[in-house]
């Protein structure tokens, strides 16, 4: 049903004779009550036979079909561009994630090795410092072995690996709304470039997840259009 829900006032139809009576009828009521004042038109605009509001014009049955298919048309025609725009924003986050993924293959290889060098570096240095009859060197193999632990990003970067894969595969079959899931992949996501980065001793690293964390945020902002 179509209906006027303008701001335009509805049309109105004066009864002049209506009027002219009601005025006789008032002017005849203030000469037996004595009342001086005039009779003016907005009283007479109060009784409602002298003016009333006319019904709209009926809408034609044709001009309700073509109505009724324009309004189809627009609506199929906005369906379809959300569509073409979900599919574009779609392989644009994909790329996103391959740019990722790609810095993360890069992440595990600079960081092959780089705790046990690392901690060679550091033995050696303990060694030149300090005199070998001065410490412990059980304890001290038990202190690099806990600082090696603090230096592996190897469960941080199989967990961002897996988010990535989740991220996907959620893009790809979407199960009704999809934004807050994402947006929560996205937050552990940044959680794990975070600590990758704060863990590594590479300069090389900590580049590597500056670019993962400019994507994820990148990702964010499209995600935020996303139903």
């Amino acid at each position: 049903m179509i209906e006027n829900r303008g701001g335009a006032p509805a049309a109105a139809r004066i009864d002049f004779e209506a009027a002219k009576r009601v005025a006789a009828q008032l002017q005849e009521l203030c000469t037996d009550l004595r009342i001086t004042e005039s009779i003016h038109l907005e009283h007479l605009l109060h009784f409602p036979e002298v003016i009333t509001p006319t019904d709209p014009p009926e809408v034609s049955e044709r001009t309700l079909r073509l109505a009724m298919a324009a309004t189809e048309r627009a609506i199929e025609n906005l369906r379809q561009m959300r569509l073409e725009e979900g599919q574009m924003l779609t392989r644009d986050m994909h790329a996103r994630l391959d740019i990722i993924a790609t810095a993360l293959v890069d992440v595990k290889k600079a960081q092959e090795g780089l705790p046990t060098r690392a901690l060679d570096k550091l033995k050696e240095r303990i060694q030149r410092l300090v005199p070998s009859d001065s410490y412990d060197s059980n304890r001290l193999e038990m202190e690099l072995a806990l600082i090696a632990d603090r230096l592996d990003i190897t469960e941080e970067c199989v967990r961002l690996d897996g988010h990535i894969g989740a991220f996907r595969k959620t893009l790809n079959k979407p199960d009704g709304p999809v934004g807050k899931k994402l947006g929560f992949l996205l937050q552990e996501m940044n959680r794990e470039g975070n600590t990758i980065s704060s863990k590594t001793s590479s300069l090389e690293i900590s580049h590597l997840t500056v670019s993962i964390r400019e994507e994820i945020e990148r990702l964010r902002e499209q995600v935020q259009n996303l139903e």
